[in-house]
């Protein structure tokens, strides 16, 4: 018997078995488990690092998360370019046999790949920047560390969105890549032509020893959360728009 409001958890059900299949399959990827290692290596250098009487915590702990947006930034590239176009024959099928619709699809990759990166991203960096903080010479703002965690955790939500929204719009997984890869490393000039440089991947990583002082003005950091969040909305609804329009 079905009971009122049973067919809410029932219409999810494609999309959370989406999600949790493109979740368990990324944790175990090979590219997931080497970049993990790497964090971990870079994490215990950089806790070994702190130590030293002349190390500088906020100089530490913003050098380490301008690595995401900067160097680790290929590496979600390539994580989440292939989200769409890897799958087009398995979801051509599920698609035209009716049993998930388009837009779960997209919604449950993006909330896999977003929740992976960003997770990973916060559970790498904050015991980091703990015992940095600890160790290393110079006091660190607290407020100032919570909103370099979000700046960087939106950079990181929307490279993945860009990501993905790329892997819908082509088909190939290379060329996904390195159109976005060209994007999101021009992104920084663009936005200083366009006097938005409160968008800026590279104005922003260059505030982050400031603003980890405790330097900073939260009507300037509210405009950047804002402007992130935007433009990750705008993203999404570019997947979604193409993908439910594309032939498959």
């Amino acid at each position: 018997m079905d009971f009122p409001g049973s067919s809410t958890p029932n219409a999810l059900m494609p999309f959370l078995a989406i999600f949790e299949t493109d979740f368990r399959t990324m944790l175990h990827s090979w590219i997931f488990r080497i970049w993990a290692i790497l964090l971990a290596g870079q994490s215990l250098m950089l806790m070994a690092v702190s130590s030293d009487e002349a190390t500088l915590a906020t100089e530490a702990i913003s050098g380490m998360l301008g690595l995401f947006p900067l160097v680790w930034s290929t590496v979600v590239i390539v994580f989440s370019s292939g989200a769409i176009s890897s799958e087009s024959g398995v979801v051509a099928d599920s698609i035209l046999s009716k049993s998930v619709r388009r837009s779960e699809y997209i919604l449950a990759k993006l909330l896999s790949r977003g929740v992976i990166v960003v997770a990973l991203f916060v559970f790498s960096a904050g015991p980091v920047t703990y015992v940095v903080a600890q160790n290393a010479t110079g006091p660190v703002d607290s407020g100032g560390v919570v909103w370099a965690f979000v700046l960087i955790g939106l950079m990181l939500a929307l490279l993945t969105s860009l990501a993905i929204a790329s892997s819908t719009l082509f088909n190939r997984t290379l060329v996904a890549v390195v159109v976005i890869w060209f994007v999101w490393y021009a992104a920084g000039a663009v936005m200083g032509i366009l006097n938005a440089e409160y968008l800026s991947p590279l104005a922003i990583i260059d505030s982050l020893p400031r603003l980890l002082k405790g330097d900073y003005e939260t009507g300037d950091l509210v405009q950047s959360v804002v402007g992130y969040v935007v433009l990750i909305a705008i993203s999404i609804g570019v997947s979604l728009l193409h993908f439910t329009r594309k032939d498959v």
